[in-house]
């Protein structure tokens, strides 16, 4: 990195943040990757070749707390602006805005938490600040691998 260190007893409040950040979409980046250099499989086909029918594997990649911003604060720092992560090169992308309810309602909470939109993720049901696994009213609600364990698909844990 081009910053300097702060000196002997100083602190600033995003220089312990900042690689923090830039740390987690590595690793996404990294693991987004991993099976494309790796060979990623066995079959010959042409790999720059659309494939067609359903998809045999789904790997979701969830950086919490990173936003657009982040990712092109990354882009830029390591490939100019013009320039594209790798995570931005995979044939699909997502993104979702999400947001808590109060408890017991649906009334926006618009300072979510990683509890809830974890839940939102893996759920698809919003839910309060600090829950789990529940919907706004406490009901249990199935996450995206369960629903997938009772359809008998494979998974990864």
């Amino acid at each position: 990195m081009n910053r300097k260190e702060p000196r002997s007893g100083q602190r600033h409040a995003g220089w312990r943040r900042t690689p923090l950040v830039l740390a987690g979409i590595a690793v996404v980046a990294l693991a987004a990757t991993a099976g494309a250099a790796s060979g990623g499989g066995s079959d010959d086909r042409d790999e720059d070749r659309p494939r067609t029918g359903p998809a045999r594997n789904i790997i979701l990649l969830i950086g919490d707390g990173m936003g657009v911003t982040h990712i092109d604060a990354a882009r830029t720092r390591y490939y100019g602006a013009a320039g594209a992560l790798n995570m931005e090169r995979m044939p699909a992308l997502g993104q979702v805005r999400t947001w808590a309810v109060e408890e017991r309602s649906t009334k926006p909470d618009y300072v979510t938490d990683s509890a809830s939109a974890g839940t939102a993720w893996s759920s698809g049901v919003k839910t309060y600040n600090n829950a789990i696994g529940k919907d706004a009213f406490g009901r249990d609600v199935p996450t995206i691998m369960e629903q997938a364990r009772l359809r008998g698909s494979v998974r990864g844990t």
